[in-house]
């Protein structure tokens, strides 16, 4: 043996990530189009040309069909939250950095929900 002892390991309790970009972007933009469809089709901005175009016919020609796709991702996501909330509880994080992770999975659902479930605390050796 080497005679090195390995203590106890511990997440930082402050420990917090956000997703990547890419994911902080496109998330937000579908839930929000997915949104538009259900609530209000036709009053998406022309602007956003093809995804103007493809809202306004979903949520006009399929309007139950986004609707239950709403309902299901807000639990989808609901679930994802309150994961990351025991997740952080049971690694010892602190109020202030569940709140974050939790906050960060209601709104990026599993990009950020990924991150804290592959975070590992540094090992140290006594």
């Amino acid at each position: 043996m080497s005679g090195r002892k390995v203590s106890a390991v511990k997440f930082n309790p402050d420990y917090f990530r956000l997703p990547q970009p890419l994911w902080m972007i496109s998330i937000p933009f579908g839930l929000w189009l997915l949104a538009m469809a259900t609530v209000a089709p036709n009053k998406v901005p022309s602007y956003l040309g093809p995804f103007s175009t493809l809202v306004e016919y979903m949520g006009k020609t399929y309007p139950k069909g986004c609707y239950n796709v709403s309902v299901f991702l807000l639990a989808v996501h609901s679930f994802e939250a309150a994961y990351a909330g025991k997740l952080c509880l049971d690694r010892g994080l602190s109020a202030g950095a569940t709140a974050k992770w939790t906050a960060s999975t209601l709104l990026f659902g599993v990009s950020s929900l990924a991150r804290l479930w592959r975070a590992r605390p540094a090992v140290k050796l006594a």
